[in-house]
C-alpha cells in the first residue's frame, strides 16, 4: 500500500503582498530557498486588476450612474472606477481591529507593539495545494536514515509528475467546481530546496499557489455584485456548522475540506493513469489525515518553527539517552564481572582487581553524570515546549474573546436598528393621521363649492313690473327691423337675451370648475390610498428607500 498526505492551506493573511513570490521568477530567484534551475510555471496570469474589471466593472458603472453626488461615486484620483473599488476594499475597516501586545525581544526585554488583525475583507485570497511531504524516515532510535550518497528518504512523497498533473487538473476545474471564486493567478513551484544534515540540498515538495477573488451577487444596497468571501461561500452552500466529529467548523474550513476531497480524488485518478502509461502496477493509494478530528490548534509561523526545533532537539536528546543507557549497562556488567573475579583470585591478584574495580566505578560515575546532564537538557526542552503551548493557548483565547465581542456588537446593532425602525413607524403614523384629517376637510370644502355652483346654475333671472308700467309699455310701440313692436315685447326680448348670455357663461364656468374639482378629487383619492398603503405596509425595504 502506498501512503501519502495532501495539503490544502488557506493563507490567513492578505495574499496581495505575496503575489511577487507567486508569479515573478526574478523575484523568486533572489530568495534563499529557491533554486533558479528548478521548475517554475505560470498557469493563470490574468492579474488582480483585470479580474476585478471583468467581474465588477459593469456593477461599478451602473452604481456610479445612479449617484448624483460625485463624492459618492466609486473612483480613484485618476478617475479609474475599478482601482477605486480595489482601494475601498483595502481601506475598509470592517472585521479589522488593532490591539497592543507584549513581545519578548532578542535581548530579553519586553516591548509593547501594536498589531492589526487581518480577519476583514481582503482584495485577494490564496490557496496553497500539494500532495506528499518531506517527513524523513527514522530508525528505531529516532535518527534520520540517509541513502549511501547522503540524501534523506521521504516515504510519503508522491511522484513529481503525478503531483504536477493533479495540481494542473485541479486548477483547470476550479472555477467550474466553485463558480463564485474567480482565479486571478496560479503558479506551479517545484524550485524550492533546503540543506539536509549531511550537507546536501534536498528538493522541497512541489506545490501550487492559487490566488482567487470571491464574487457574490444579489445585493440591494451598494454594488449589485461585491467581493465578499462569506457570501460567496454561502451562495455555494458552505455555511458555519458542526462536522462529523462534533467540532464547530466555519465556512472557510468547510470549503477547504471540500476542495481537499476533490483534490484527493483527482490525485487518485492521475496516479492510476500515470502507472498505466508507464506500465507500472499501481498500489492502493492511502491518503493519511494525521490530525483530522483532533481539534488541533493552528500556530503562527514563528511558534510552529520554534515547536519543530524543540521536537528535533528532543529526538536528538532521546537518541543520546538511549546510547548512554546502553553504555551504562555495559559498565555495570563489567563491574559485576570484576566482583565475581575478585572473589576467585588469590591475594596477589587482589590489588590488580581492586584497581580494575576502581576504574570501573569511575567510568560508572562519569556515565551517570552524562546521563544526569542529558536529563536536565530534556527537562529544559519540555519546559520550553510548555511555554510555547501556553503562548498558543493565549492567542486562541484572544481570538475567542474577539469573536464574542463581534457577536455582542452585532446584537447591539440589531437592537438599535429595530428601535429606530419602530420610532420611524410611530412618527409616520402621527403624520399620516394629520394628513388624512386635512384631506377630509379639503374634500368637504370642495364638495360645498360644487353644491353652490349647481345652485347658482339653477337660479332664474326674473324682473318684476307693476301693472301701470306694464300698461304703458304695452300701448307704446317702436320699429325694430322694419317691424312695429310694443315696448313691452322689446323689453321682454332684451331680458331673454341677457338670460341666455348669462346661462351660457355660468354653464362654461360650471363645467370648468367641475373638471377641476373632479381632477382634484381623483388626486385626493390617490393620495389617500397611498397614505393607507404606507400606514398598513410593514416592509423594511420601503422604509429604507
Amino acid at each position: 500500500m502506498k501512503q501519502t498526505t495532501v495539503r490544502m492551506h488557506m493563507n490567513p493573511e492578505e495574499a496581495l503582498g505575496t503575489i511577487n513570490h507567486v508569479l515573478e521568477k526574478e523575484f523568486r530567484d533572489r530568495e534563499a530557498h529557491v533554486n533558479p534551475a528548478g521548475e517554475f510555471e505560470i498557469w493563470v496570469g490574468k492579474g488582480v486588476y483585470e479580474t476585478y474589471k471583468e467581474n465588477f466593472g459593469e456593477a461599478i458603472e451602473a452604481y456610479n450612474k445612479k449617484q448624483k453626488r460625485k463624492d459618492r461615486r466609486i473612483t480613484d484620483d485618476e478617475g479609474d472606477a475599478v482601482t477605486g473599488y480595489i482601494k475601498s476594499i483595502k481601506n475598509s475597516k470592517r472585521g479589522k481591529r488593532k490591539k497592543v501586545v507584549e513581545k519578548k525581544m532578542d535581548d530579553g526585554t519586553i516591548q509593547k507593539i501594536e498589531v492589526e488583525s487581518d480577519n476583514g475583507q481582503r482584495i485577494l485570497y490564496e490557496l496553497v495545494v500539494s500532495a506528499g511531504n518531506c517527513n524523513k524516515l527514522m530508525d528505531e532510535r529516532g535518527r534520520v536514515v540517509y541513502t549511501d550518497d547522503g540524501y534523506e528518504i521521504h516515504p510519503y512523497r508522491m511522484e513529481r509528475e503525478v503531483n504536477k498533473r493533479a495540481l494542473k487538473r485541479f486548477c483547470r476545474e476550479f472555477e467550474n467546481a466553485y463558480p463564485n471564486l474567480k482565479i486571478a493567478a496560479a503558479a506551479y513551484h517545484a524550485d524550492e530546496q533546503y540543506l539536509n544534515g549531511k550537507g546536501n540540498y534536498e528538493w522541497g515538495i512541489e506545490h501550487m499557489h492559487l490566488n482567487f477573488i470571491p464574487v457574490a451577487s444579489g445585493y440591494t444596497r451598494g454594488l449589485s455584485v461585491q467581493a465578499s468571501i462569506s457570501k460567496a461561500l454561502e451562495q455555494m452552500g458552505f455555511k458555519n456548522g458542526t462536522d462529523s466529529d462534533g467540532i464547530y467548523r466555519n465556512a472557510y474550513w468547510q470549503f477547504c475540506d471540500d476542495a481537499q476531497k476533490r483534490f484527493e480524488y483527482i490525485l487518485n485518478v492521475e496516479y492510476i493513469l500515470y502507472c498505466a502509461e508507464n506500465k507500472l502496477k499501481p498500489e492502493e493509494l492511502e491518503i493519511l489525515h494525521p490530525v483530522r478530528g483532533t481539534g488541533k490548534k493552528n500556530l503562527d509561523p514563528d511558534a510552529y518553527k520554534t515547536l519543530k526545533e524543540l521536537e528535533n532537539r528532543k529526538l536528538s536528546v532521546n537518541a543520546d539517552l538511549v546510547e548512554i543507557q546502553e553504555q551504562k549497562q555495559v559498565v555495570e556488567e563489567e563491574v559485576a564481572e570484576a566482583k565475581k573475579r575478585l572473589k576467585k583470585v588469590n591475594t596477589e591478584a587482589e590489588d590488580v582487581l581492586l584497581d580494575t574495580f576502581a576504574e570501573a566505578d569511575e567510568r560508572l560515575a562519569e556515565v551517570e553524570a552524562d546521563l544526569l546532564q542529558k536529563q536536565m537538557e530534556m527537562d529544559e526542552v519540555e519546559v520550553s515546549m510548555k511555554v510555547e503551548t501556553m503562548i498558543a493557548d493565549a492567542k486562541m483565547q484572544d481570538a475567542n474573546n474577539y469573536f464574542d465581542d463581534m457577536v455582542q456588537n452585532a446584537k447591539d446593532m440589531e437592537t438599535a436598528a429595530k428601535d429606530y425602525i419602530e420610532q420611524c413607524y410611530k412618527e409616520y403614523d402621527g403624520d399620516f393621521d394629520k394628513c388624512k384629517v386635512a384631506l377630509a376637510t379639503i374634500k368637504k370644502d370642495i364638495k360645498k363649492l360644487q353644491n353652490e355652483l349647481e345652485r347658482t346654475e339653477q337660479e332664474d333671472l326674473q324682473v318684476d313690473v307693476d301693472a301701470e308700467l306694464k300698461q304703458y309699455l304695452l300701448t307704446h310701440f317702436i320699429v325694430v327691423n322694419d317691424t312695429e313692436v310694443s315696448l313691452l315685447d322689446d323689453f321682454t326680448e332684451q331680458v331673454e337675451k341677457k338670460k341666455r348670455r348669462r346661462n351660457g357663461t355660468v354653464e362654461n364656468i360650471t363645467h370648468k370648475l367641475q373638471r377641476q374639482v373632479s381632477d382634484r378629487l381623483e388626486g385626493i383619492d390617490d393620495y389617500q390610498k397611498f397614505l393607507q398603503m404606507r400606514c398598513c405596509d410593514d416592509n423594511t425595504e420601503d422604509l429604507e428607500r
